[in-house]
């Protein structure tokens, strides 16, 4: 597997969109699957073997479909689906919960019910 990360600040991402352009050809190249293209097969995975995925830290920063009418992030959780992951990583689920309720906690504590903010 090969995992890639590049950082930029928000006045280069023109460059980093060419970095990734850059990426995507030599993946190509080597033979790493898109994400349409991703399948249990193609990662090398065996029938009754078990697949864990791990989405830390990237959830929350791609666009869904109230942002964008691409939807990457529908995109990714139907691939991802598809793959049938058979493990899932609680300490995340339960983190993201507390995270999320936290956040509702505090919009129901000093805003209105009603209040269309």
């Amino acid at each position: 597997m090969v995992k890639i990360t590049a950082v930029a600040d928000n006045s280069s991402q023109e460059r980093l969109t060419m970095v990734g352009n850059a990426l995507t050809q030599e993946a190509k190249k080597v033979g790493i699957p898109k994400l349409g293209e991703l399948t249990r097969e193609s990662l090398g995975c065996e029938p009754v073997e078990s697949l864990p995925v791990n989405f830390a830290f990237k959830l929350y920063r791609m666009p869904d479909k109230s942002i964008s009418t691409d939807n990457p992030l529908g995109e990714l959780l139907r691939c991802v689906r598809g793959l049938g992951p058979r493990v899932v990583f609680m300490a995340r689920v339960t983190e993201t919960c507390s995270y999320y309720g936290a956040l509702f906690d505090s919009f129901q504590a000093t805003m209105a019910r009603h209040n269309s903010e």
